[in-house]
């Protein structure tokens, strides 16, 4: 069933709940995409009528939500050819109001509308030279550097933020224009907590480093002193229901490992098992089961494998306050660090499960 013909391909736009050919997004009840004629149209998905929604489009980037759209106007009025200037629009898709937020290129600003969610738009002003960040839904405005990586926002006023170029954590207050370093050492974001965060000390992946790389953990509260809950881990880490995680650690070039299960509390390390391929551990089996899964490469013992892990008494371990928890940066074409949002999985919806399942969902 063809819903739009002609649909345009873009150079720029992340953003909505599905992207198919960067110029088309999707959400449960319709779609938005670019025409061949650089008209943002709109599909209603009950009943697949479309409407043009904005004429003149160049680029366009929308929220998770669905609320937020952005777009840059195809009048070019100058720029590096690789980043067209042009008018930058903000519509909030409830109230169908349109505001002229900037004279930039919307291809400058990396995921503008990430934290939309969080109540902020972030537009680059230039190649990671500063950034403007507008306060929703008001819209007033501070400038930033360019190269600031909001990673969660802690209440009205204060955010975890880092650098795109280190992993140093800092507490700030965007308004008040204050900082406050939160943990000496740079580190990678594991989860948020209620009143701190969990992170293990490894460098900013992945230009000199990658997910193999391994280091200690700790637990940093926003008001208080770090302590260190276990000694070794990697970015493949998976937490189980009670206050343990499994990871894998001493990964080789061919990226076997040993997987271990580790418990916060005590900083015990118990093996699970040998020549477990690092990405292949899976948790998500069921909390109460106590099931994981974990793929192996060793001659006659390859294969997919499925462990039962004895469960423990729940220990009041937090839950994430985020699910968006920090970038991992790789390189463009032209040498160029771009970010890349790593995400931490959240507790599955049993009975949205249950009744998917209901329906006959696989």
């Amino acid at each position: 069933m063809v819903l739009l013909d002609n649909v345009r391909i873009t150079p720029s736009g992340e953003g909505g709940t599905g992207i198919v050919a960067d110029s088309i997004r999707t959400f449960p009840d319709f779609v938005l995409a670019l025409d061949g004629e650089g008209t943002l149209m709109r599909v209603d998905l009950a009943d697949r009528s479309v409407a043009p929604l904005v004429e003149g489009a160049l680029s366009v980037e929308t929220s998770l939500d669905g609320r937020w759209l952005l777009w840059q106007d195809t009048t070019i009025t100058g720029g590096d050819p690789r980043f067209p200037e042009g008018d930058i629009f903000l519509r909030d898709l409830s109230t169908g109001i349109d505001t002229l937020l900037a004279h930039s290129s919307l291809q400058l600003s990396m995921f503008p509308l990430s934290m939309a969610s969080a109540g902020i738009i972030q537009l680059g002003r230039g190649h990671l030279e500063t950034m403007r960040i507008f306060f929703l839904p008001e819209l007033d405005f501070v400038d930033a550097p360019g190269d600031l990586m909001l990673n969660a926002k802690i209440d009205d006023d204060r955010w975890v933020a880092s650098s795109l170029f280190n992993n140093f954590y800092n507490l700030i207050d965007l308004k008040a224009g204050t900082s406050r370093r939160l943990f000496e050492r740079q580190g990678r974001i594991q989860w948020f907590e209620d009143d701190g965060m969990v992170v293990y000390e490894a460098e900013p992946c992945c230009i000199d480093s990658d997910h193999r790389d391994e280091g200690p953990m700790w637990r940093v509260p926003f008001d208080g002193e770090p302590t260190q809950i276990a000694k070794r881990v990697t970015d493949y880490l998976r937490r189980l229901g009670d206050d343990r995680v499994l990871s894998p650690i001493d990964i080789g070039a061919d990226w076997l490992g040993d997987l271990i299960v580790i418990d916060l509390a005590t900083g015990e390390e118990r093996l699970v098992d040998h020549h477990v391929f690092a990405s292949s551990v899976d948790t998500r089996w069921g909390e109460d089961d106590g099931l994981i899964s974990y793929s192996i490469a060793d001659g006659e013992r390859s294969g997919v494998y499925v462990a039962r892990l004895p469960m423990q008494a729940r220990s009041g371990s937090h839950k994430p306050i985020r699910e968006h928890v920090g970038f991992d940066v790789v390189r463009d074409r032209d040498g160029r660090p771009v970010p890349v949002p790593r995400l931490q999985g959240g507790v599955p919806d049993r009975k949205a499960l249950a009744a998917a399942r209901a329906r006959g969902a696989e």
